[in-house]
């Protein structure tokens, strides 16, 4: 991973000595103070980028630091020059081909070292994620072959009780609570899995149980009722009965008394 980030430091800085080179041209073909002073501007803003990438990638390199003192001297011996450059055309004096051709001689060299070290860092990179893919193939083909292994040796051992919890589930899926729920003394995922099964069977037999209840409820419910109407219906004909007998006492009472009024 060191070598990916010094690669991609390396690049960036690279990418910056570009552009201060393209902007150093545009210096030297600038027509007024604006255009120089832009030019000018964009040739700092770059250098200082190229000088936080090159300390970044220097940080992450484990070995010798001499390349990088060496850019960063190019870059130091480069930099007193593109400032003459850029006080002449601020001055007014074109610069001279022969310091052109100086300046752009310094770039080269600078930018062909920044991409020499980006591509000798991108080698090792691959070569390093090369060297770790393989060492995590060989890691991945012992954890499967040893999860084989034990995936055998484990299903030899459950197999028959996850068997024997199967048919009672099914058992239990037809409705028959008066099953026993093997396996659930185990302490592995098979007696986590009986001990589940366990639940719902008791609870099956509690709601069969307080369906029993509610049945027995019902009837006792049912016959209280009928007794109770029954009761009323007595009660009601014994009234009446007495209600009759008193009528037809008062009847005959009224006829004697007027059978007595007419004699």
């Amino acid at each position: 991973l060191r070598d990916v980030y010094k690669r991609q430091e390396l690049l960036e800085a690279n990418v910056n000595l570009v552009s201060m080179h393209r902007s150093m041209k545009d210096v030297a073909q600038a027509q007024d103070a604006a255009q120089i002073d832009a030019a000018a501007k964009a040739v700092n803003d770059e250098e200082r980028a190229a000088h936080e990438h090159l300390v970044l990638a220097g940080e992450r390199f484990l070995g010798g630091r001499a390349d990088f003192v060496a850019l960063e001297q190019a870059i130091a011996d480069w930099k007193p020059i593109r400032d003459e450059v850029i006080r002449a055309m601020r001055d007014g004096r074109r610069t001279e081909a022969a310091q052109v051709r100086l300046i752009n001689e310094r770039m080269e060299k600078v930018r062909t070292f920044a991409k020499n070290k980006a591509a000798e860092f991108a080698e090792k990179a691959s070569l390093e994620a090369a060297r770790i893919m393989r060492t995590i193939l060989i890691i991945l083909a012992i954890l499967i072959t040893a999860s084989l292994a034990a995936a055998v040796l484990i299903s030899r051992g459950i197999t028959v009780p996850l068997t024997a919890l199967r048919h009672c589930m099914q058992r239990l899926a037809e409705n028959d609570i008066t099953v026993d729920v093997p396996g659930t003394s185990r302490k592995d995922e098979v007696g986590e899995m009986a001990a589940t099964v366990l639940v719902f069977r008791d609870n099956a037999r509690r709601i069969e149980h307080m369906k029993a209840e509610q049945e027995e409820q019902k009837r006792r419910a049912e016959a209280e009722k009928k007794h109770a109407m029954t009761d009323l219906a007595d009660a009601f004909e014994a009234s009446v009965r007495g209600i009759v007998q008193i009528v037809s006492s008062q009847s005959t009472e009224l006829e004697a008394s007027a059978q007595s009024l007419s004699s």
